[in-house]
């Protein structure tokens, strides 16, 4: 399965996906950064799924047993420092 995280937690997921599995579907996964080598094994089971205005698909799932703090953190963007300005957007 691979598809764009949109968020994670330690018990969950929601990634955007081009082919959708069927909700109740449970699926082997492994979460990693697009230019990592290895990740981290997990199981999914696929509690929604709904089709965007692109064509692409969301979905929501959750992982068969609970993810570490550092298992996740691994996966978050730091918050900007505040000393570091934002890009303007546009």
């Amino acid at each position: 399965m691979i598809g764009l995280v949109w968020n994670i937690s330690e018990t969950g997921v929601s990634m955007l996906l081009g082919n959708p599995p069927e909700p109740g579907e449970v699926r082997p996964a492994v979460l990693a950064h697009e230019d990592a080598d290895d990740g981290l094994p997990v199981w999914l089971r696929v509690v929604h799924v709904r089709q965007m205005s692109t064509g692409d698909y969301q979905i929501g799932a959750e992982f068969d047993k609970r993810l570490t703090e550092d298992e996740v953190n691994q996966f978050l963007i730091p918050p900007a420092k505040e000393d570091r300005p934002l890009p303007e957007k546009g």
